[in-house]
């Protein structure tokens, strides 16, 4: 069977920046025969390399790559470059989708998934979101795209960050966790972008190494002081103990801003639930929230397929990810699940063997009802 090409979709909102990481793919000598399909020429020179379709406008580039504009439907260009591929002995190693700036990942996404003939021969990589540190608060306050691409993330780089001052910073980035818990987050500041920043990640698809990253970065916080994200709670700065040696220590009721104290703490960053700790959970003023649930108690098979369909049914436009690792009862082996809105596909995974069976799931979505999916996840248990 011939090895599968691997797809990464890269968005962000407009100006965000993902130009760049493009025109790095185009132009620079790094090894990789690449297929990026943009959206349009405009930023991206390409009015003197070889032109291989004229018809689709696939063009090689100097560094080996391909480059094309999405003139037809996906499966289609996608042909056409495997079509271009093959006429011409050329290699595609992988291919790089660009979003439009107002559009969200999840069209791209579930072709991958729903076109047979896109399932034979591609797979997806992993879905990266370009955020603008400089005017992510105020475009989530405007417009919806921002947070739903943020939503549909695996990956997220933040460009901009030398042009905001740490707080700002710190509020960006904590406002992006609290969309996506999951997504691990590069600042594109703090060093040159790799290519193994972009690419091999395998993010889309469910694996118990990649569930584990996901919930160990559902615990990150970053902390303006150090410049670092932590694990919460684990930042050990003076002004986050608050060990106040006051007599009324207990007449305040924990509400946080009736101290009348001249050294005011600012305990914002306190006033989550703490759920997470134990659930991961987040959730943002646009309506999108994300959560992880998990039981030890084997699934009963027939229970698990009709949450299944109904959480599609009754969820599906709202919600962005969903993915994870089932333990059903009657068999030996896991089965790995992954979904975008309506789209999700079911694959055997891994033999048990003797490792601890338990069931992980994780989402992204808007409005998502948390409690009420974990309560009817854990009565798929119930025979």
């Amino acid at each position: 069977m011939t090895q599968k090409i691997p797809v990464t979709i890269v968005s962000g909102f407009l100006g965000a920046g993902k130009t760049t990481l493009i025109n790095k793919v185009l132009k620079e000598k790094h090894g990789e025969h690449i297929a990026v399909v943009i959206n349009e020429f405009g930023e991206i020179g390409v009015d003197h390399q070889f032109v291989l379709d004229v018809e689709e406008e696939i063009y090689q580039m100097d560094n080996g790559c391909l480059c094309c504009t999405l003139r037809t439907d996906i499966a289609d260009m996608l042909k056409s470059i495997l079509m271009v591929k093959e006429q011409n002995g050329i290699r595609v190693d992988r291919v790089l989708f660009e979003t439009t700036g107002l559009a969200d990942p999840a069209p791209i996404a579930q072709t991958f998934i729903n076109v047979p003939f896109l399932n034979e021969h591609f797979i997806l990589d992993a879905v990266l979101t370009v955020v603008d540190a400089k005017n992510f608060l105020y475009q989530t306050a405007h417009q919806p795209e921002p947070a739903k691409q943020v939503g549909f993330a695996d990956k997220i780089f933040m460009s901009k960050h030398s042009l905001v001052d740490e707080t700002i910073y710190a509020k960006v980035v904590n406002e992006v966790r609290s969309i996506n818990a999951f997504a691990e987050i590069q600042d594109l500041d703090a060093r040159p972008v790799q290519m193994s920043d972009m690419f091999g990640l395998e993010l889309f698809y469910a694996s118990e190494k990649k569930i584990l990253e996901m919930q160990e970065h559902a615990e990150e916080e970053y902390c303006e002081e150090c410049g670092h994200t932590h694990a919460h709670g684990d930042h050990d700065h003076e002004h986050h103990h608050h060990e106040h040696d006051h007599e009324h220590e207990h007449e305040h009721d924990h509400d946080h801003h009736d101290h009348d104290h001249e050294h005011e703490h600012d305990h914002d960053h306190h006033d989550h639930d703490h759920e997470h700790h134990h659930h991961h959970s987040h959730s943002h003023h646009s309506g999108i929230n994300s959560f992880v649930i998990e039981t030890e108690k084997p699934l009963v098979l027939a229970n698990i397929n009709e949450w299944l369909n109904e959480l599609v049914y009754i969820y599906g436009p709202e919600l962005y990810r969903y993915k994870g690792i089932l333990n059903v009862e009657g068999l030996d082996y896991q089965i790995i699940f992954q979904g975008v809105q309506m789209s999700f596909d079911i694959s055997r995974g891994r033999d048990w063997k003797d490792t601890k069976r338990s069931s992980t799931l994780v989402f992204i979505g808007k409005n998502l009802p948390e409690n009420q999916l974990r309560e009817s996840f854990i009565a798929c248990t119930e025979k």
